[in-house]
């Protein structure tokens, strides 16, 4: 048997076959949940950091933003001028809940300006 360096041929083979095999990887999973499990080991079982990579909230949390998703100057309609933070889901939905009751007192529709004072 013939050397390679130091190393036997035979052994310089297996090592070639086992870099080849690594190099190899599964294909991504096809349903959602195999997909996420698939992420998370890729990650090194680390959730927030494939929450992150996804845009995904935090379990609790949810995406506020200012100026409000529901005017003309909100998240969705101001090409990128918004300001956007995660909290409080339960907090963020009662605070979506007030300001339509204020849209809906104050008979605010679409085209109507208002000023917001934040105290």
């Amino acid at each position: 048997m013939e050397n390679v360096g130091d190393v036997p041929r035979l052994r310089v083979l297996e090592l070639d076959k086992a870099a080849v095999q690594g190099t190899f990887t599964r294909p991504i999973p096809k349903t959602a949940g195999a997909q996420m499990r698939y992420l998370v080991l890729q990650h090194q079982r680390n959730t927030r950091r494939v929450a992150d990579l996804l845009g995904i909230a935090p379990r609790g949390k949810s995406c506020d933003e200012y100026p409000f998703t529901s005017t003309w100057q909100g998240a969705s309609t101001s090409g990128g001028h918004f300001s956007r933070r995660m909290i409080n889901a339960v907090q963020n939905r009662n605070g979506g809940i007030a300001l339509n009751n204020f849209y809906t007192y104050n008979r605010i529709i679409e085209t109507d300006r208002f000023l917001v004072w934040i105290k």
